[in-house]
């Protein structure tokens, strides 16, 4: 069973404790308006993010990171604060 979050506080601690067998995820799209929320909103940057988010490759993954951090230093800090595996499809266990 997955359980996808939306970073609520509390809410990640009681399914925890309640289901501990659930898969917790983050939706992403809360994150991308964290990202516009601190001044990120270029459409490109947006992509890059997207594309981070849909990588299903752990090799994918860090090649797109990598173009981040070359792209917006700031924004890969930002990113690199949230676990990937709780955001990120190359990094979840059962797809």
């Amino acid at each position: 069973m997955r359980f996808v979050s939306c970073f609520i506080q509390g809410l990640e601690v009681a399914t925890v404790e309640l289901l501990p067998s659930v898969e917790l995820r983050h939706c992403f799209r809360l994150l991308h308006y964290t990202f516009k929320g601190a001044g990120h909103t270029v459409k490109a940057l947006k992509d890059r993010m997207w594309d981070i988010a849909k990588a299903s490759h752990m090799a994918r993954f860090q090649a797109l990171i990598k173009e981040l951090q070359d792209f917006d230093e700031e924004a890969f800090k930002l990113l690199a604060k949230k676990p990937p595996m709780y955001w990120c499809r190359s990094q979840q266990e059962n797809m």
